[in-house]
């Protein structure tokens, strides 16, 4: 039996309408709510264009939500999940993933797709800590704040707008 924990994820970015469904498809086969507690299954309704959209559920197989990380990522939308810590297992965290920007255009596989995603280490109240090897290894007070800030990632808004329509997309659209 896997181990597990309580995960909160929140996710944005521009994404076209004719995604919505295989997004909607993806959070509902994690078990995602809009509340810890569960409820309904999520649909078009709950996606509103201008704010992120913030998920979570209890006894999530090791923290994990790849259906749903693996679509964001595929098509560069930005989200930051947290997840709670597994006694003798695992410290808590948080992961973000920040879609396409100047760090992740640096950093593609080879088949040309953005997979950057940092991970730090959090507490169960999902406030960052740090360790003394990242601390020895960032080396410098600046450095380590700078390591703090990265992890403050706000989250973009979610947009759903027809990318064909829009000219101001062609720039950011993800590699495939």
């Amino acid at each position: 039996m896997a181990d597990r924990v309580s995960v909160t994820i929140t996710l944005g970015g521009t994404i076209a309408p004719t995604l919505v469904d295989q997004l909607i498809a993806a959070i509902n086969s994690e078990g995602l709510t809009l509340e810890y507690e569960g409820g309904e299954p999520i649909g078009p309704q709950d996606l509103i264009n201008g704010q992120p959209l913030t998920l979570c559920a209890h006894e999530v197989a090791w923290g994990t939500l790849n259906l749903v990380e693996d679509f964001c990522r595929e098509h560069c939308l930005p989200y930051c999940r947290s997840y709670a810590s597994f006694p003798g297992g695992w410290s808590g965290g948080r992961s973000i993933y920040r879609g396409v920007d100047m760090v992740t255009a640096l950093h593609v596989d080879s088949e040309n797709t953005p997979h950057v995603v940092s991970e730090y280490i959090a507490s169960d109240n999902d406030e960052i800590m740090i360790d003394a090897e990242t601390a020895e290894r960032l080396g410098s007070y600046d450095a380590i704040m700078d390591y703090f800030a990265d992890a403050d990632f706000t989250v973009p808004p979610l947009e759903i707008i027809d990318l064909t329509a829009s000219r101001q997309m062609d720039a950011i659209v993800c590699p495939t």
